[in-house]
């Protein structure tokens, strides 16, 4: 729906007053404060809702009034990163409270990665926070410029922090970022770094990540060198020291690593085997059996039980599972459907969905779901407030349209 634009102007030029927030609860019970029914007029029109955040930023963003509406209309609605991010960016002008602050540059760190024309000034705004002795508001201004691609990430900063560093050698593809992280870092985020890079990339960077492999070995590392298909002369001799580890989530990685390199697949089989049946299974035995694809076909009597476990993570492996080794969706469907139905709001439903998405059909049963997920203005998962934004660069709402419009 859409408000009559004085309606809007009225909201906008009033609201952005203070004493405009009165709590009418003390005399009305039932009626709430003056703010709260605001957010819930605004939550029905997009439009106003960025009228009326940007109008409060204008004249002053008092008490971050204005920025967390910018941040509110991103959270609730789909394609509005670049109205939120233009809002958030005049909003760095204005002085805020630490606790304001902290939203607001968390805010643009949220939404950064979905904006197509973030104003070119939002760069120097950022640039004085990223310098704070305040490490958390240094740290969320660094990211947005790692994500903007400033390269004063590396000049203007004595000692970046590594998410700032990951995101700037996510955007540039250049090598030379790329190094200096693979060189340096690991930790939060540098999984996902990984995953940024192409075969072709990890071709070019090999002395690096062997480099890595040996000295600070992770299952997440390891299993990537099969993703890459990367076949080198002193890979197998790595991946066996891997294998010697104690710590049981990278013996498993590196086994099957190894098998999907062309070693015998023997070794993953019996590694996965004791997973399986474990009165305790490790959580990532049936990713691990996922990625071992056909060759783990003899697991499949000890993946059956997993779709029917109460806990949505393992009917999820155990869908993928099952679609890998045999290549057939009569078993894993029903499994991913049931997900993508009861589970839509949590990581393991989105992620059934994207699965379904991969097979390149829409079930029946799940048609009317995934035009609804598709064509729908707001957004269909439910967000946090400020949900993580170096773990999270991409939004769930945002994995799942994508995969509907595969669907579709």
């Amino acid at each position: 729906m859409s408000y009559p634009a004085d309606l809007v102007a009225i909201l906008a030029e009033d609201g952005a007053d203070h004493a405009f927030t009165v709590n009418w609860a003390e005399y009305f019970p039932g009626v709430g404060d003056t703010d709260a029914r605001l957010n819930a007029v605004l939550a029905k029109d997009a439009d106003a809702a960025a009228t009326v955040a940007r109008s409060f930023v204008d004249r002053g963003d008092g008490e971050g009034r204005g920025s967390r509406r910018a941040h509110r209309l991103a959270a609730a609605w789909r394609d509005r990163e670049n109205d939120a991010i233009a809002v958030l960016t005049a909003a760095l002008l204005h002085d805020h409270t630490p606790w304001d602050l902290s939203h607001l540059l968390f805010a643009i760190a949220c939404w950064l990665p979905g904006a197509t024309r973030p104003d070119p000034a939002l760069a120097d705004r950022l640039l004085p926070y990223a310098l704070s002795d305040d490490a958390s508001t240094a740290q969320c201004a660094q990211l947005s410029l790692g994500r903007l691609g400033d390269q004063r990430v590396l000049t203007a900063i004595a000692t970046p922090h590594a998410d700032a560093l990951i995101a700037l050698a996510a955007h540039t593809r250049r090598p030379e970022h790329q190094r200096l992280v693979l060189r340096k870092l690991a930790g939060l985020g540098f999984d996902a770094f990984l995953a940024t890079l192409t075969p072709d990339e990890a071709h070019t960077l090999l002395p690096e990540l062997k480099n890595l492999l040996r000295r600070d070995p992770t299952p997440a590392l390891v299993r990537r060198f099969a993703d890459w298909d990367i076949h080198d002369a002193e890979l197998p001799a790595l991946l066996e020291e891997a294998a010697r580890s104690t710590d049981d989530e990278l013996v498993t990685a590196a086994v099957v690593t190894a098998a999907r390199l062309g070693t015998d697949p023997a070794p993953a089989l019996r590694v996965l085997e004791r997973q399986l049946t474990a009165d305790s299974p490790a959580r990532y035995g049936l990713a691990e059996a996922t990625r071992l694809g056909p060759a783990a076909a003899p697991l499949l009597p000890m993946i059956e039980p997993y779709h029917q476990a109460g806990y949505a993570w393992s009917r999820l492996h155990a869908a993928q599972a099952d679609l890998a080794i045999t290549q057939d969706p009569t078993r894993a469907v029903p499994t991913l459907v049931d997900l993508a139905t009861r589970e839509l709001q949590y990581p393991a439903g989105v992620e059934a969905v994207r699965t379904l998405a991969r097979l390149g059909s829409t079930p029946d049963a799940l048609r009317p779901q995934v035009e609804h997920w598709a064509t729908s203005l707001r957004r269909v998962i439910d967000l946090d407030e400020f949900f993580n934004p170096v773990m999270e660069p991409r939004c769930a709402d945002d994995l799942l349209r994508e995969a509907a419009l595969l669907m579709l």
